[in-house]
């Protein structure tokens, strides 16, 4: 799973400590409180589960995932150089407009 805010908290801590470069992604899942009006919150926990997913398969084991919000997500990139960030970023616009099944 995602570790969730206070889990971010405690890791960007340890971060402080480390002075190796880092990249921070910030998503947004758009008209989550809508799928989860219309369609229930079973869809949208669904939703929610295939874009974890999603990011968990785009960016490396050693990069920390959270869950901030109900739809927002931090990605943190440890000892990344500039040129992989970018690359990770346009690979994951890639999910954008899709529905889940």
């Amino acid at each position: 799973g995602l570790l969730n805010r206070r889990g971010l908290s405690a890791v960007c801590q340890a971060l402080r400590q480390d002075d190796a470069p880092l990249a921070l992604f910030r998503f947004d899942l758009d008209n989550l409180k809508k799928v989860n009006d219309q369609l229930g919150r079973d869809q949208g926990d669904q939703r929610i589960r295939q874009f974890s997913h999603l990011l968990r398969s785009h960016f490396r084991q050693s990069d920390i995932l959270a869950r901030l919000d109900q739809d927002e997500f931090i990605v943190v990139m440890k000892k990344t150089a500039r040129k992989e960030a970018v690359v990770r970023k346009r690979s994951t616009k890639s999910w954008r407009g899709r529905t889940a099944r």
